[in-house]
């Protein structure tokens, strides 16, 4: 997802994850618009009804602020069922994806831990020593 599509953006959060506080503030601190959350619980598998609801929202928030609303999804949430999701169009779903960043702890480097993962779960990493 591009970032600089939510400046200045509607953007309505929908997620179902345990925590998502942390997401919708990063979300905010991109100087959107207005920013809107539907929450769902944990591991959620949105349904028919759901997008219903969803779409309900989005209708509302296009004509309070006369501005088709972005909805964004967090990566897991859109790999449960990418299919569902299309049927919010022709309002535009972005994905918010992660990286994870292995840091240096106290001399260990992330090759090391790549190697850590590999024998621990039998699986054959890029750049990871064997230990």
């Amino acid at each position: 997802m591009p970032l600089r599509a939510l400046h200045k953006a509607v953007v309505i959060w929908v997620c179902a994850i345990g925590s998502a506080d942390s997401f919708v503030q990063g979300i905010q601190k991109m100087e959107t618009f207005f920013v809107d959350r539907l929450n769902f619980k944990g591991h959620h598998r949105f349904h028919s009804r759901d997008i219903e609801i969803i779409r309900g929202r989005l209708e509302e928030l296009a004509d309070k602020f006369d501005s088709k609303p972005i909805v964004v999804v967090t990566e897991k949430d859109y790999d449960r069922d990418p299919e569902i999701l299309k049927q919010l169009s022709p309002f535009k779903v972005f994905v918010l994806y992660s990286k994870l960043r292995v840091m240096s702890y106290r001399g260990s480097k992330e090759d090391e831990f790549k190697g850590l993962l590999q024998g621990q779960l039998g699986l054959k990493l890029p750049g990871a020593n064997q230990y």
